[in-house]
């Protein structure tokens, strides 16, 4: 039975939430300020126990927090098979990603929808193992864009599925509400958000130019192009630091100089430290749900080349001058880095990038914004 007097609020996720990726921080965010906001509010996290390509290790247990391991397709020996295949449709692996998530883990879902008010997914595709043969849960469903937002146009078919299931879609941004083509009365824009407590500038006046990136060390992140591009780059004074694990791990690993620094992963207290010690945050990304380093880095003070591929995301950083998008191809990297060697932010400077921060990505006030849309959706299914 549903408790009247308090909100049940599911966060299901299709990873483990010990990968610590993006949508994973987020979830951990968001959890962690719900909490803040409403003591009385039970929270269940809804995990696999799939590590995607992360070095990372599982977590299994959280503080004041429900949390429950599915089986994920992607770690059954069957279904690696098929993913090897390379002459099997997205849509039939697809198919055979939510059939077995739906065979191994059916008895718990129908469970864990009875008993909550709002079931939260970070992955679009999730929603149909959970309410294909439970549709009288629809009203309890919001569907995040971490993942991205299926749009309308590339599939018809899949599209009106999902829109069968989806009661409130959380877009990151107006670019994902424009492309999913839906906006209905408990769909909303919400963007990430950044610890702004922790993610601070510091006052800095060492001459070198400090280039750092940090995040996924995927060929999707443009890393190989980055590295590329530093070997070209004319200048012995300046440094490029990467932060990360990844598939590309030992690619960056065999770079390391005196000018590349490779620290691979390192904690979130480190991690605070370490940004605001460089000058430049270089993403030269292929494409992003929303880009949440991008925010991290210029809270702490830096100034930001942004992949072209993310213009419309962060043109409000670009109006005050905190970012400026460059190509992501090898000459289109190097040039902006000759062209900004020698650029220091004052730290007047960055303090005023940290206050706008604050002003508009706080993760605090950005899980208010959340608990809102939420209670509003568990009112509904009182």
């Amino acid at each position: 039975m549903q408790n009247k007097n308090r909100y049940n609020f599911v966060f299901v996720l299709f990873t483990n939430i010990g990968v610590g990726a993006g949508t994973e921080v987020a979830v951990l965010n968001y959890v962690k300020y719900l909490k803040e906001i409403d003591q009385n509010l039970k929270i269940t996290i809804v995990q696999t126990d799939w590590m995607a390509n992360s070095n990372n290790k599982p977590i299994y247990k959280l503080t004041d927090v429900d949390v429950i391991t599915f089986k994920s397709p992607h770690t059954i020996k069957i279904y690696k098979f098929l993913e090897k295949i390379s002459l099997i449709p997205h849509s039939v692996s697809l198919f055979f990603s939510i059939l077995f998530y739906i065979i191994l883990n059916n008895r718990k879902i129908k469970s864990i929808s009875k008993e909550c008010d709002v079931i939260y997914f970070v992955n679009q595709i999730d929603v149909l193992p959970w309410a294909i043969f439970n549709p009288s849960i629809r009203s309890k469903t919001v569907v995040g864009g971490h993942c991205g937002i299926f749009p309308k146009h590339m599939n018809k078919i899949l599209f009106k599925l999902l829109n069968k299931y989806q009661f409130g879609l959380h877009y990151l941004t107006k670019i994902q509400m424009l492309e999913g083509g839906r906006y209905e009365k408990h769909d909303f824009i919400l963007p990430n958000g950044v610890e702004t407590d922790k993610f601070y500038p510091i006052n800095r006046n060492d001459e070198a130019t400090k280039f750092v990136y940090f995040g996924r060390l995927d060929k999707g992140k443009g890393i190989l192009e980055l590295l590329e591009a530093f070997k070209k780059y004319p200048f012995n004074d300046s440094t490029l630091t990467i932060i990360g694990t990844g598939e590309l791990t030992k690619i960056v690993e065999s770079q390391k100089s005196q000018s590349i620094r490779y620290l691979g992963y390192i904690d979130h207290e480190s991690l605070y430290r370490e940004i605001s010690n460089h000058d430049i945050f270089v993403f030269p990304t292929y494409g992003e749900t929303f880009g949440t380093v991008v925010i991290e880095a210029v809270a702490s003070g830096l100034f930001c080349l942004v992949s072209d591929k993310l213009k419309g995301i962060f043109d409000d950083l670009e109006s005050i001058g905190a970012i400026e998008y460059i190509p992501n191809t090898v000459d289109g990297i190097l040039q902006a880095m000759i062209k900004y060697h020698g650029f220091k932010v004052s730290y007047e400077k960055k303090l005023e990038w940290h206050k706008f921060i604050k002003e508009h990505y706080d993760w605090k006030d950005i899980s208010i914004r959340l608990y809102e849309k939420l209670k509003e959706i568990a009112e509904i299914n009182k």
